[in-house]
């Protein structure tokens, strides 16, 4: 009968280990800043009723396909069952920047017109928008949890 032990290390990992470590932690890490700079930016754009450049769609195009790559090809879907909580942030950080996207777009081309009626209109519009986009985030988290259960057997080989 032969012992054998599993190594604490398995060369199987390293292509997650990589993608985590030089792609995927930048873009959780940058996506938790530019979070800040849109709130700054809605900011901006209500003390001084100017439209500002807004960046977010460009963000969320670029971050959408780093994640969607991530749960797409095996190798990296590691990461989601070496670190459970990844999945989760993820999901939450791609809505909640979404959502800010769209607020922050809305408010710019509202403010793109010198006008008090449209700006009051643009920020209506945006607090109605952000409020409705949470509760149905609320509502789609509730019925759907966020977990892998449907990949578990990928992990154990079978």
């Amino acid at each position: 009968m032969e012992n054998k032990s599993k190594s604490k290390f398995d060369a199987s990992n390293l292509p997650a280990i990589i993608w985590f470590f030089g792609v995927l932690l930048w873009t959780i890490i940058y996506g938790f800043s530019l979070a800040f700079i849109m709130t700054s930016d809605i900011f901006v754009m209500l003390k001084t009723g100017y439209a500002v450049t807004t960046v977010g769609v460009i963000f969320c195009s670029i971050s959408g396909s780093i994640f969607a790559i991530t749960g797409i090809i095996p190798a990296f879907r590691k990461c989601f069952y070496k670190l459970p909580w990844l999945y989760p942030l993820i999901m939450m950080l791609t809505m909640h920047l979404s959502i800010l996207t769209i607020a922050e777009e809305r408010l710019a081309k509202g403010f793109t017109v010198v006008n008090g009626p449209s700006h009051e209109l643009a920020i209506l519009m945006m607090i109605v928008q952000i409020v409705l986009c949470r509760g149905a985030m609320c509502f789609y988290l509730n019925k759907n949890p966020m977990a892998l259960r449907k990949y578990d057997n990928v992990e154990q080989g079978g």
